[in-house]
This record gives C-alpha cells, structure tokens and sequence, in this order.
C-alpha cells in the first residue's frame, strides 16, 4: 500500500475536492478520500475582505476575485469592517486609498495597533503619490493604481495572503 499526500490536490466547485490517494498496488485500485478547508490549500479557504465606498467597484472587485478566492466578505467603509473585528481572519484586506469616515492610513494603524497583521493591498489614483508614500510606510503589502488589471489584483492577493 501506498499513500501520496497532495500529488493531485485541485479546487472543483469552490471546495478542495482531493488531497489524499491511497493505492492499493497489489489491486491496482485507488481510495480517493475528500478534504476540505486544509490550509495549504491557500486560494481555496482564505478570505479576501473588500472596503469599498463605491457600489459598483465593490461588486466589479467581487466579481473580478470570486473566480479564485472562495471567501468574499464586502464593506462600504473601514467601520462596518472593523466591526466584525470578532471574525475577522488574518488572510488578506483589500481597501480603496480613500474612504469615508476613517481613512485608510487610520485603519492600517488600528490594525496594527490591535495585533491583526492582515495584509493591506490598497487601490488608488496615480495622483495620491504623498498618500502613497504614506500608506507603504504605514504598513500595506501593496499599492495597486487605478485602472488596474484583474490579474494584476489577483496576483497581488496571492502574494500578500503567502
């Protein structure tokens, strides 16, 4: 007998669908048992957290990651966010430069200062360049400029969230 660990692992339907392969040589047969929400599975249990202002852009970034990341959770501003605090993972955040009420630069220091080190990936206008500046010294992972590609955001979301 004979087992592979993740040889074949593949994300079907928005679950891990195969992590283990147990092989019987002497009977040419395999036992495929199914897991979920394993870790090392990264894009397929994380959670990405969206704040932003916008209706439209909250759905169009919604849109743009559901094909990768299972875990979606939206807010129109750093306070509803922040208040769901209890249940906030440390996967992975993704807010526009310019918010209402709380600014992105005061969100990145309460979470710092709370003990959440949540990757920051923060999306703005090429004219916010002081802002910019301010915001990779305060903490972010990454500063994507509007516009920006899906692949561009995606990949930025897989590198934080390693």
């Amino acid at each position: 007998m004979s087992v592979a660990v993740c040889k074949h692992a593949e994300v079907a339907q928005g679950r891990t669908a195969f992590c283990f392969r147990i092989s019987n040589l002497t009977e040419k047969r395999s036992l495929v048992l199914p897991l979920v929400n394993h870790s090392h599975h990264s894009a397929a249990v994380k959670t990405v957290y969206v704040v932003e202002p916008d209706d439209s852009e909250r759905q169009r970034l919604q849109s743009v990651l559901a094909p990768t990341f299972r875990n979606i959770r939206t807010f129109d501003n750093a306070e509803s966010f922040l208040a769901q605090r209890g249940s906030i993972q440390q996967d992975c955040l993704i807010t526009s430069a310019v918010l209402p009420g709380m600014s992105v630069l005061e969100l990145i220091g309460w979470l710092k200062n709370e003990g959440m080190p949540i990757p920051v990936i923060v999306l703005g206008e090429d004219t916010e360049m002081p802002l910019t500046v301010n915001i990779m010294r305060a903490g972010a992972a990454d500063f994507i400029e509007r516009p920006f590609t899906d692949r561009r955001l995606r990949q930025a979301v897989r590198t934080a969230m390693r």
